[in-house]
């Protein structure tokens, strides 16, 4: 919020933010999720190469996410969509869409927080008989003490939240440790730091071109921050 403005009501009694995540803006955002998309294959196509996996999330928060990285695969990806609650009528589905029992499943979502909405969506697909991912991937990473407990993959993110304290200026000359954060050296270069402390990715993979136009506050971290 901008000094002078009130506070936004927190979640617990009586506590306010000064800001919050509002990743929903993002993620119906086009020059946003093109971005995130390309991250996301970025760090996985090699994996889904070796392994292929198929990709759900769960309703509503996963929705766009799940659709948009189905659609900008370098290659066909199989998706579909897990309801936090079977539906009490006709088909009694607990999945919207087309479900491969024979690939593993790699949960995606918003950001992981403590309503633990990715160990809700991995108990599903147990319970289908489903078999999960050994990764799972988030834009943001709350890190919220217990938000992990029971979840079975390793959560692969984009922005740990505790980055944020940063400058924007700052954080896209983050240069720490890992796991990997979004950095800029000029509005034509994108770096991708992977795996350790000094190893990078610099532009796309090869044989998938990066998404055009300059990397802009908006498309990424002004669309994560409201």
């Amino acid at each position: 919020m901008a000094p002078g403005e009130p506070k936004l009501p927190g979640k617990l009694p009586g506590s306010t933010y000064t800001w919050q995540f509002y990743l929903r803006r993002g993620l119906t955002d086009v020059e946003f999720l093109r971005y995130v998309c390309w991250a996301f294959w970025n760090l996985f196509r090699g994996a889904f190469e070796v392994r292929p996996f198929q990709l759900t999330g769960l309703e509503t928060g996963a929705t766009p996410l799940v659709i948009a990285l189905a659609m900008t695969a370098p290659f066909p990806v199989q998706c579909f969509l897990t309801r936090a609650e079977r539906k009490a009528y006709g088909l009694k589905n607990r999945f919207e869409g087309i479900v491969d029992h024979s690939l593993p499943v790699m949960m995606v979502d918003d950001m992981s927080h403590s309503k633990n909405t990715m160990v809700r969506c991995q108990d599903c697909l147990i319970a289908e008989g489903l078999q999960v991912y050994d990764q799972a991937f988030v834009i943001v990473d709350k890190d919220v003490a217990g938000h992990t407990h029971g979840l079975l993959p390793t959560i692969v993110y984009l922005f740990k939240a505790s980055q944020f304290h940063l400058t924007y200026d700052d954080y896209f000359n983050y240069a720490g440790e890992p796991p990997p954060a979004w950095t800029r050296e000029s509005d034509d270069a994108l770096e991708l730091p992977v795996g350790r402390p000094g190893r990078r990715v610099v532009a796309a993979a090869p044989g998938f071109a990066r998404p055009p136009g300059p990397l802009s506050e908006r498309s990424l971290v002004g669309a994560v921050v409201a």
